[in-house]
């Protein structure tokens, strides 16, 4: 018998040091949690330049990994195999999605705009900041997808996913891979990348210019974000939600 799915515990919500006028999602990765990437937040905070960015830290709920022997753990969905060739959790995908649109739903009604909003994270984290933005109806500041993918590739492009507002696919993507990353393929990251500028026919972007996808590989980095990634990211962050 496969034991229920827990619930999701509530976000954790980090203020923003200086006077609020953006928000950002980051999206913890599997088996971890909002306190595991705690540290990226409190990083960030120390520079001057996003001491106005509000943090959300959401929280995964609790359920079997078949990938993972059938462990339970914080997961947002979950996997059949590392290598991503088998069958996807798309029911789970969706829930997870709704789910995070919901807190950006409630950031944008407490008065933040959808263009002050940033939605990220790392690894299936970032998997969800691509599909939770794609498959809503806002065009967000950005998108940081660190050592992600885009889930349900085959659905994107075929479009028989539904809904895909055009005006998601102007959102600036920040896109993160390790050339030798044991988890995430270099062919299934690259795969994911020419999805978005191909079959979606979003704008490629170059690192620093702040639009279209930007797609960074980093050489000799595994399933990890290094001290260059995240320096990239900040940077990333400070073009597409800076201070006003």
């Amino acid at each position: 018998m496969v034991p229920p799915i827990s619930p999701s515990p509530a976000p954790l919500v980090i203020p923003a040091v200086a006077r609020h006028s953006a928000t950002i999602i980051f999206v913890h990765g599997l088996g971890d949690t909002a306190e595991g990437v705690r540290p990226i937040p409190d990083l960030f905070r120390q520079d001057s330049s996003l001491q106005h960015v509000k943090w959300i830290l959401p929280n995964s709920p609790t359920r079997t990994v078949t990938a993972n022997m059938d462990i339970a753990m914080p997961s947002w969905f979950d996997i059949y195999s590392f290598g991503f060739q088998d069958k996807e959790d798309e029911e789970q995908m969706i829930v997870s999605a709704k789910y995070i649109q919901g807190l950006v739903k409630k950031e944008i009604e407490s008065g933040t705009p959808a263009n002050r909003i940033v939605l990220s994270g790392f690894s299936q984290g970032g998997a969800m900041a691509l599909l939770t933005t794609l498959t809503g109806a806002e065009r967000l500041a950005g998108i940081g997808c660190l050592s992600g993918w885009l889930p349900m590739m085959k659905k994107f492009k075929d479009r028989s996913l539904k809904p895909i507002d055009p005006v998601t696919l102007g959102t600036p993507v920040f896109m993160t891979y390790g050339s030798v990353d044991p988890l995430v393929s270099n062919a299934f990251s690259k795969n994911s990348f020419e999805t978005l500028i191909g079959e979606l026919q979003m704008e490629v972007g170059e690192k620093g210019q702040n639009k279209g996808v930007s797609y960074n590989v980093y050489s000799g980095m595994g399933h990890t974000a290094s001290p260059e990634v995240l320096n990239d990211f900040k940077n990333f962050l400070k073009g597409v939600v800076p201070v006003i």
